[in-house]
């Protein structure tokens, strides 16, 4: 087949139903297929067509059209099933229904890996959840449909497991997130919405709640009672608002969610805290509704994957394994609870957590969303490979004992249908007769009547009936007769006649305009019932205020959408103009991971050098922690932060930076960068740009979690392509480098602001003061609390009496905890501070530490934090790591004792002036200044 010619994507899932995760996921797989391959077509099965063509701008096909389905399987050139958890049977499986109008569930799904053998297309499954799966039937379907796939990905390591135990090869399931996590959220539209729904985000905290109703009967009941209790407690507690954001509203009760929200709400208290939305909207617009709420309570996976990718807090009420899993992907599993087991107490105490750790929760989503959303993408990338012949399409006959059992299935349902068409026929041939029996009843009847119409003439004329009684009967039939005429004859009537022909004519029956009519009858009564209730809970003119403001909203809405697309657009050609204009080098980190950081790290500092050299800095923001951005931010001269979660923004970027020819145009990687790939890495190339990775950890899952297939591939290409220039900050990792390349590397440790970190002691932070007023040797650490910490040796230190043991960092594990360190009297743990605060507390140290385990990982790795505790002029005790025995700063300690005769040591030296210039010298040597200046001279940058 001629290669331009493979474009027609056949795609299958539960689309069409109004569920606007489902149709997330359908959202954001066409948005990246569209964004890789614009000249794409698709073709959707769907149970909505015209909803399903009129929103994602695609032909659709219905699941029951059985000839639809063969003829768009024969049409396209890739079959795709997916996403979503569509291979579970919590109702059964309908046997021998494959290809039928009565498959649904796993039969329907399973018809799809039918169709793509039968018509011999590459099939792939994409990124699906898998289970539960109770019956032998749904297991069979389920393990034959992906031995189909010559390509599988699944959304949770649970699929994976699951699937391997039913006999499906490992190696042949790839795990990839959710699509919906690469959906672009629209946060303009839901603040209006917000208010429509009398929501005003600046009067209290929104708690956004996604509830779907799960069970039936008492147990229904019960878990609705439980958390309508915790609500109204949080409500009180944190003097909150609530709003009920429904992503499924159909008549069925049970996937209707604005109908749980009204149960709740009979439940609750605080009914005036409380606002419910109605309807639903585009996926886009739903996740920028949870994107506005500062917590999110949600049972619909959907919802937390929104509240993710947004960065907002969330506390998981877990109905299915899914949602389970999801937050176990996020590492937050602890705030996921058990919807049949939870009580009260366990969910007020849940939602104090989520609360509370709310900070550091988003920090978490912000550095793990953007990671995420790259490898959700690659689900597109492994398409197109398929659909371009890159992966090998399987050639595999269905195996004969599946068809066998499918025939017989088939066929044993076709008698059965066949035996009920015999009932049915013999039923309607004995109501024909009862009808032909009737008939004749009827006949005998009417001859009856005109027998006895016959006899009353006849005795009539014979005066046997009474005339007046005659006269009666003629006058009253008379008399229905002149009204009827004159109803039919009388102006009104001929006037609603004609008003009846003219709106036959103008709006006809099922038209898009006698729906807009019917629309504008039924609105007014909606919002008179709306006003009622507003005037019931804010009082008269509250209401009428808020009505005001409503109205407003509904006028200006299309109004700021003009204006957002034009200041959105303006700013995107001012940042072009300011690429163009820029007569020295360029440096692009391109990856979202965030300016205002509570970690203020390497990528950053090196960004905020090149500014100050000469070139244009511009970075990769994330909206969640840099809020104010729209499109960039100015956050100083020369360094530009972009909203790099938009890709409209990024690719807009990188195009104007290729048409720079004639400067220089950095691109910095770094080996933690779970986002991109070794294709970007080779496109990136291409364009020109010097590609600089810097090499600054080893590769390990004890730093970033699960590492992704990418980051080792690009690692490889990296480390082998000369074209790019690697930086190491290490040693160990320095003579790794060496063994793969000649050229273009460089060791460039990590580096400090001298400035920064050398202030003077002013009013110490609160939380420190208890620790000042002991009277005792402050020892301070910060960083990461984690694995790699010798927490036996801090014990030490703090049973020792002489010190007070200051930990400040983000708990990275459950170590700490675990450690007991946290109740010691001597120990004062203050958690995550800013990078910007953190030097207000350093400078209280007396000694600052570095109390790691000797391991692979941390004789890798060069510590920022002795450089800033040298800027901090305070001394410096080490286990005897690698890195640390380069500095005479550094005291250096091979065991526990001897660690602590070297802090004894330290005291000694914090007022000694050779010590202290040793500290000063080493720190100005490490200065970020003159890391990035290393760095831009292998870049070729004359400085």
């Amino acid at each position: 087949m001629d290669e331009k010619k493979k474009n027609v994507i056949l795609i299958a899932g539960y689309y069409g139903f109004e569920n606007v995760g489902d149709e997330a996921i359908l959202s954001a797989m066409l948005a990246d297929f569209r964004k890789q391959r614009p000249n794409l077509k698709f073709i959707v099965i769907s149970s909505n067509l015209e909803k399903t063509i009129a929103r994602h701008h695609v032909r659709s096909v219905h699941w029951k059209d059985i000839k639809g389905l063969l003829d768009a399987a024969h049409e396209c050139d890739l079959v795709v099933l997916g996403g979503g958890g569509i291979f579970q049977d919590y109702w059964g499986v309908s046997a021998g229904t494959q290809l039928t109008q009565f498959h649904w569930g796993i039969s329907y799904y399973s018809s799809i890996g039918l169709l793509a053998n039968l018509y011999k297309k590459p099939f792939m499954i994409y990124s699906v959840g898998v289970g539960p799966l109770i019956t032998e039937e749904g297991k069979r379907w389920t393990r034959l449909t992906f031995e189909l796939a010559d390509v599988a990905t699944v959304r949770d390591s649970e699929s994976k497991a699951l699937l391997t135990s039913l006999g499906v090869p490992s190696k042949q399931i790839q795990l990839k997130p959710d699509p919906g996590l690469s959906l672009v959220l629209k946060v303009k539209d839901a603040i209006d919405i917000l208010k429509a729904a009398g929501v005003f985000p600046r009067e209290r905290p929104i708690l956004g709640v996604c509830l779907r109703n799960w069970t039936e009967g008492e147990k229904s009941t019960t878990w609705k009672q439980e958390l309508a209790l915790a609500l109204d407690q949080f409500l009180e507690k944190y003097n909150a608002q609530m709003v009920f954001i429904p992503f499924q509203v159909v008549e069925h009760e049970l996937e209707n969610d604005h109908a749980v929200a009204l149960e709740l709400i009979d439940m609750m208290s605080f009914k005036d805290r409380v606002h419910a939305i109605t309807e639903t909207f585009a996926p886009e617009v739903m996740g920028g509704l949870i994107s506005r709420c500062h917590m999110l309570v949600g049972m619909r996976l959907h919802s937390l994957i929104f509240a993710a990718s947004a960065g907002v807090p969330a506390m998981a009420l877990a109905y299915d394994p899914k949602v389970h899993n999801f937050m176990k992907l996020l590492g937050l599993s602890e705030y996921a609870l058990d919807l049949q087991t939870m009580n009260t107490q366990g969910l007020m105490s849940t939602l104090n957590a989520v609360w509370k750790q709310r900070t550091q929760i988003h920090e978490v989503l912000t550095q793990r969303g953007a990671e995420i959303r790259k490898l959700a993408q690659e689900n597109t990338t492994l398409a197109l490979d398929l659909l371009d012949g890159k992966v090998k399409h399987k050639k595999m006959a269905i195996a004969v004992e599946s068809l066998r059992d499918q025939l017989i299935q088939q066929t044993i349902n076709l008698t059965e249908r066949d035996a009920h068409m015999d009932i049915l026929t013999a039923d309607i041939a004995s109501m024909t007769a009862d009808i032909a029996s009737m008939t004749a009843d009827i006949a005998s009847m009417t001859a009856d009547i005109a027998s006895m119409t016959a006899d009353i003439a006849s005795m009539t004329a014979q005066g046997v009936i009474d005339k007046h009684q005659i006269d009666y009967l003629t006058w009253q039939v008379a008399y229905e007769q002149q009204l009827k005429n004159e109803v039919l004859s009388s102006r009104v009537y001929r006037l609603a006649h004609k008003l009846r022909e003219l709106r036959l004519f103008l709006f006809p029956p099922g038209s898009s305009l006698e729906r807009f009519i019917k629309w504008m009858i039924r609105k007014p009564r909606e919002i008179l019932t709306r006003l009622r209730e507003a005037i019931r809970r804010h009082g008269f003119l509250n209401a009428t205020l808020r009505g005001f403001a409503i109205l407003g909203i509904r006028v200006s809405y299309p109004i700021k959408k003009t204006l957002y697309k034009r200041k959105y657009e303006g700013e995107l050609r001012q940042l072009e103009q300011i690429i163009a204009k820029h007569q020295n080098f360029f440096d692009i980190f391109h990856v979202p991971m965030g300016w205002n950081t509570l970690l203020f790290q390497r990528f950053q500092h090196v960004s905020l050098q090149v500014a100050k050299m000469g070139g244009l800095a511009l970075y990769g923001g994330h909206p969640t922690v840099d809020k104010d951005i729209f499109v960039y931010q100015e956050m100083q001269k020369n360094l530009f932060v972009f909203k790099a979660t938009d890709n409209t923004v990024t690719n807009r970027i990188l195009s104007a930076l290729e048409k720079r020819k004639d400067q220089i145009v950095i691109l910095r990687i770094q080996s933690i960068d779970l986002v991109t790939t070794a294709e970007d890495v080779q496109d990136f190339l291409r364009r020109g740009f010097k590609v600089v990775y810097e090499y600054i950890d080893e590769i390990s899952t004890d730093i970033t979690g699960n590492v992704p297939d990418l980051v080792h591939r690009r690692h490889e290409v990296l480390l082998n392509d000369e074209r790019a220039i690697v930086v190491t900050t290490s040693d160990q990792l320095y003579e790794e480098v060496s063994e793969h390349r000649s050229q273009n590397f460089v060791l460039s440790t990590n580096g400090v602001d001298v400035d920064h970190w050398r202030i003077p002691k002013r009013n110490p932070p609160e939380d420190l003061k208890p620790a000042l007023t002991t009277g005792r040797i402050i020892v301070g650490y910060h960083g990461a609390l984690a694995k790699w910490i010798d927490y036996d040796l801090l014990h030490m230190i703090a049973d020792e009496g002489s010190y007070e043991l200051v930990l400040i960092g983000h708990e990275h594990d459950d170590e700490l905890p675990k450690s007991g360190l946290k109740g010691h009297p001597h120990v004062h743990f203050l958690g995550s501070k800013s990078y910007f605060d953190l030097n207000t507390y350093a400078v209280y140290y007396d000694i600052a530490i570095l109390p790691f385990r000797k391991s692979n990982l941390t004789e890798a790795v060069s510590p920022v934090k002795i450089f800033e505790y040298m800027a901090a002029l305070k001394p410096i005790v080490s286990t005897d790591l690698r890195e640390c025995k380069k500095y005479k700063s550094c005291l250096i300690a091979e065991t526990s004792d001897e660690f602590m005769a070297q802090l004894k040591r330290a005291t000694e030296l914090r007022s000694n002036e050779e010590y202290l210039h040793i500290l000063d010298t080493e720190a100005k040597e490490n200065s970020w200044q003159a890391k990035t200046a290393e760095i831009l001279k292998l870049a070729g940058v004359n400085l």
